[in-house]
């Protein structure tokens, strides 16, 4: 796998079991998840008398990035990074934490929330990073539809309600499960 600014294709543990976008991730008493309506498109809807994204004025769209690392315990103490792109290039924010997982544990769950400022609709990325070394790209497609247009389309401020009660009732940003 080849990434085209420069970061090294990865080689030996850990590897990914999932990495997805979703809306809810939900952790079960016996550290089973629950992923709640996964996704790798997305049409956003601009409220109305708002202009339609432009690299100028972005528009906030928040996203849960979900991901479970299998034998993560053999390569030792951590630095993972969850960058987004897009066809004009890296996104703020970068998702990172350091982590250094149990040896009587082989995976890693990671909820990354973040905030993805949408410049332009097309395919966006979720760059996964592991102490340098790029694991994985997963696509997420963003269609922009003009407010007066009849299809279905995530109402963002309802989604932002969405995430409130999910992080009510699920792990804060960037927590690990072991």
């Amino acid at each position: 796998m080849h990434d085209p600014q420069g970061v090294a294709p990865h080689e030996g543990p850990p590897y990914i079991g999932i990495a997805v976008f979703c809306e809810q991730a939900l952790e079960e008493k016996d550290g089973i998840f629950s992923l709640v309506r996964m996704f790798n498109e997305v049409n956003v809807t601009p409220a109305p008398g708002r202009p339609l994204p432009t690299v100028e004025q972005p528009l906030p769209i928040p996203l849960l990035f979900f991901l479970l690392l299998y034998d993560a315990d053999k390569v030792g103490w951590n630095r993972l990074s969850i960058n987004m792109t897009d066809s004009l290039g890296p996104l703020p924010p970068t998702r990172s934490m350091s982590s250094n997982p149990l040896p009587d544990k082989s995976h890693l769950a990671v909820r990354a929330r973040m905030t993805l400022p949408l410049r332009s609709e097309g395919i966006h990325w979720a760059e996964v990073v592991f102490n340098g070394r790029l694991l994985s790209r997963v696509p997420l497609n963003v269609i922009v539809v003009p407010a007066d247009d009849d299809q279905t389309a995530i109402d963002l401020d309802q989604l932002d309600q969405s995430n409130a009660h999910s992080e009510t009732n699920s792990a804060p940003d960037d927590q690990s499960s072991r």
